[in-house]
Order: structure tokens, then C-alpha cells, then sequence
């Protein structure tokens, strides 16, 4: 009977170690699913704050990622300080911000189209309401559809960011450094000296 030597990771040469950590790359999906998890949910929570300290509020972020054709981030999200908002997407100096009634009867939104199984930055929208019920409602009419073109631009722009930082902390939480990291910490797990699975 043929004995085959065991190894650990650490034991491995290094062209043996890149074999493994390819191999566990591939194939062990609850690894890179762990290695992802915890750094998913702090981007995510960023993205949230960058958001609620713009103005916004009830926000829910959904990305696919990230090689496919399709993948992007959206969000969506309610916008309670109007005024911070408004700063935030460069609606100021317009004297359509001195009418009272007309500020405190718009209500802003960004919403998300029916129906759309993807995620990407334009299955979501900013929508506008409230122009019926101000009193100046050519005013409101104006303001709505500098807010909304303003907000549009902003909108699609953090899309777009969110997302290019979102792939970039993937590809670091789970390259070669992270992957290796975790395999030097299983003592359990041993490989040939080729750096083949057991099977």
C-alpha cells in the first residue's frame, strides 16, 4: 500500500500554497462567504451613513456583484432634511428657495421600478411629490424639476462610487493576503505536497 504524505499549509511550498489557495478560491464557498460577510456589512453601513448625512433616511441598499454583466449597486431611500439634501446635490442660490410653502410641501423619494431583477443604477429613481399641493404651483413645478436633475446626477454618481469601492473591498477581503490568512489558521485541514485536496 502507497503512503502519501500530509501537509499543512504553512508546510507547503509556495507554488504548493498558490495551488491551495486557488483551489479554495473555487470551491469552498462557505470560506468566501466568511471571509466577505463581516467587510459586506461594514461598507454597507458606510454607505448608509454617507447617505444619512446627506439628508436622507429609511435607506436599503441592494448590489449584484461583481462580474457580471447586469452587477451594479442602487438604493433606495427617503429624504427628510429637505434643506441638507438640497445642499448636498447643489440646489442653492435659486430664489425658488425662498418660498416657504413650496419647501414645506415637496417630498422627495428614491424608489426602486417595479418589476426589475437587477440591482444596478438605473432600476432605481428620484421621484418628486407634492407640487399639487402648494399654493405657487409653478414654483413647485420649477423647483421639482431642478431637484430632480440635480438629484438624478447625485444619484447616479454614488451609484457608481459605492459600487467601484464595494468591488474594490471584495477583491481585498478576499484575494491571496485574506485567503492565505485563513488557511495558515486551520490547523485541521492538510493537503499533498503538491498542494492537492485529500479526496
Amino acid at each position: 500500500m502507497r503512503t502519501i504524505n500530509l501537509y499543512s499549509f504553512s508546510e507547503l511550498s509556495p507554488n504548493a500554497q498558490k495551488r491551495v489557495i486557488d483551489h479554495a478560491r473555487d470551491n469552498d464557498e462557505p470560506m468566501m462567504t466568511q471571509l466577505w460577510r463581516d467587510e459586506e456589512a461594514f461598507q454597507i453601513e458606510q454607505f448608509t451613513q454617507t447617505l444619512n448625512n446627506q439628508g436622507l433616511d429609511d435607506v436599503e441598499i441592494k448590489y449584484s456583484g461583481f462580474y457580471s454583466q447586469g452587477d451594479g449597486l442602487s438604493f433606495t431611500a427617503e429624504v427628510t432634511d429637505l434643506s441638507l439634501f438640497l445642499q448636498s446635490i447643489g440646489v442653492t442660490g435659486t430664489p425658488l428657495l425662498n418660498d416657504e410653502d413650496v419647501l414645506e410641501n415637496l417630498m422627495v423619494y428614491i424608489e426602486r421600478a417595479p418589476g426589475s431583477r437587477y440591482y444596478h443604477e438605473t432600476t432605481c429613481g428620484v421621484r418628486v411629490y407634492g407640487q399639487e399641493n402648494c399654493l405657487d404651483r409653478n414654483a413647485a413645478s420649477e423647483l421639482s424639476g431642478l431637484i430632480h436633475s440635480n438629484a438624478e446626477s447625485w444619484r447616479t454618481g454614488l451609484c457608481r462610487r459605492f459600487y467601484r469601492e464595494l468591488e474594490k473591498a471584495y477583491e481585498q477581503a478576499t484575494g491571496d493576503e485574506a485567503i492565505k490568512a485563513w488557511l495558515e489558521g486551520d490547523d485541521a485541514e492538510r493537503w499533498t505536497e503538491e498542494g492537492n485536496p485529500v479526496v
